[in-house]
């Protein structure tokens, strides 16, 4: 029922812009019984975006360093750990899950800044770690179906998409087309990547 109210609320004219959208206070007050499963962590995520001083900068950053750069070095700890509390107040202690997401490491260094300070953070508030693959469609070879349709959405060609990037420019979505890796993992890709608490705690979760 919390969640059907969520998603009623999320789709309501006041709240709908070009995607449904909700806050964490509406989620609070939809949520009574504090009965869902919240996940965080991904680049893309509120814990993301506490740690770093600038996402933008963190996302195109052409090294690890670049990327290290743009984080909340100093404080790292305290804004995780502010941050995660507010998820706690919303859904529980027990259903805030700290996101280790690691499939497309090699080429987002922020990615690989992140992970390390969430796998560090973790701990620290006993918090349960989880593997995750964000897949934008299902096999690899996909990729250039997704582009196709970016381009579409965006009104511009793939040839213009190339130029840009070759100048270095900025693209809209560019992460989707500078990698292949947002398919669906195998068991044994994920493996590669994640720890076995990493991954039997996703399981648990997805079993709830």
């Amino acid at each position: 029922k919390s969640l059907l109210k969520i998603i009623q609320r999320c789709n309501s004219p006041r709240n709908y812009y070009y995607k449904p959208r909700i806050s964490l206070p509406e989620i609070s007050e939809l949520n009574e019984h504090k009965d869902l499963i919240a996940i965080t962590g991904h680049p893309g995520s509120t814990l993301a975006d506490c740690l770093f001083l600038n996402v933008d900068k963190a996302f195109n950053a052409t090294n690890y360093e670049e990327a290290r750069a743009c984080a909340n070095a100093a404080d790292w700890l305290q804004v995780l750990t502010q941050c995660y509390s507010l998820h706690v107040d919303v859904f529980g202690k027990e259903n805030v899950k700290v996101e280790i997401q690691r499939m497309d490491e090699e080429r987002l260094f922020m990615a690989q800044v992140l992970n390390k300070a969430l796998r560090a953070f973790a701990p620290k508030v006993r918090a349960q770690s989880i593997a995750t693959n964000d897949p934008h469609y299902v096999n690899k070879d996909d990729a250039i179906l997704q582009r196709i349709l970016l381009c579409g959405r965006m009104k511009t060609t793939m040839g213009k998409v190339r130029e840009k990037l070759a100048n270095a420019e900025d693209v809209g979505m560019g992460g989707f087309f500078k990698s292949d890796n947002y398919y669906i993992l195998s068991p044994q890709e994920m493996a590669k990547l994640h720890t076995e608490v990493e991954l039997k705690a996703t399981l648990e979760v997805a079993e709830m």
